[in-house]
């Protein structure tokens, strides 16, 4: 039962460390592609006011993660579960 329990741990450990890069890469991707678009669409409405350009930003990039991040997690749970 111990060996089961260690293995298991360790299986989870794996998944989690796979799971954690791949959301890194996949987190990368994502806001190389969605910073395109939103700092063209920012230029067109305020090309002025530079600073508030960068604080949209960061905060629909930080949205972004930390939904991807729930997701991965969801994800994982589920699979784990299966």
């Amino acid at each position: 039962m111990p060996t089961m329990i260690m293995t298991t741990m360790i299986m989870t450990t794996m998944i989690m460390t796979t799971m954690t890069v791949t959301y890194m890469i996949m987190a990368a991707m994502f806001v190389a592609i969605m910073t395109v678009p939103t700092v063209m669409v920012a230029t067109v409405i305020m090309p002025r006011t530079f600073l508030l350009r960068v604080a949209v930003g960061l905060t629909v990039l930080v949205l972004v993660s930390v939904i991807m991040m729930v997701f991965v997690r969801v994800l994982m749970t589920l699979v784990l579960l299966m």
